[in-house]
């Protein structure tokens, strides 16, 4: 077994071969700059007005602003975006997506199921918003919500039972409960 090793030297390190891979790589370089200046030639210039391609929706894009079939019409509701984004950041994660008490942390908090119309049946509007603001149980208080987003709240807890106007003729739970009654209903999983 030899002890005199040499390092094995790199095939476009030697003195024969260096010039052709200086060429190779000059060469390379060269067609990828060259193959960036070439333009597209049926490629529109980008602009600010296409990133939401308001004006021309490709084929199968969602018009937002259109009404959508077996969709209600929430801002005839007095649900607006704002309503939307808050349901969505601060009730859904315990209540669901469509209020049905079944969101990701609801499994050690059983919120009730809005959806449920003994719920809805007992509900009351003004318990509704009490709760929302001041809390109740697990249930974190909201108090830094405007009064418009927690009538808006009530309000598509409301759709979510299927209806669009509060209950008449629920009776109120007793003064101090502090927030709505829930329903003792299973929850269908």
């Amino acid at each position: 077994m030899p002890t005199n090793l040499q390092p094995r030297q790199d095939v476009l390190s030697t003195p024969r071969t260096r010039p052709l891979g200086l060429l190779l790589i000059s060469l390379l370089t060269f067609a990828a700059a060259l193959a960036c200046q070439e333009k597209g030639k049926d490629l529109p210039t980008w602009t600010p007005g296409d990133h939401d391609n308001a004006a021309k929706p490709a084929a199968g894009q969602v018009d937002t602003k259109a009404p959508r079939p077996g969709m209600p019409n929430l801002e005839k509701h007095g649900i607006n975006d704002v309503i939307l984004a808050t349901w969505k950041q601060s009730c859904m994660p315990c209540h669901g997506r469509i209020g049905q008490g079944d969101g990701p942390q609801a499994v050690a908090l059983h919120p009730p199921d809005f959806t449920d119309p003994r719920f809805q049946k007992v509900a009351i509007d003004s318990e509704m918003e009490h709760t929302i603001r001041r809390g109740r149980g697990p249930m974190p208080a909201f108090a830094h919500f405007p009064d418009d987003t927690v009538k808006g709240l009530v309000q598509l807890v409301r759709l979510m039972g299927g209806r669009g106007q509060p209950q008449e003729g629920a009776t109120p739970t007793p003064e101090g409960s502090g927030g709505a009654v829930q329903s003792s209903a299973p929850k269908g999983n």
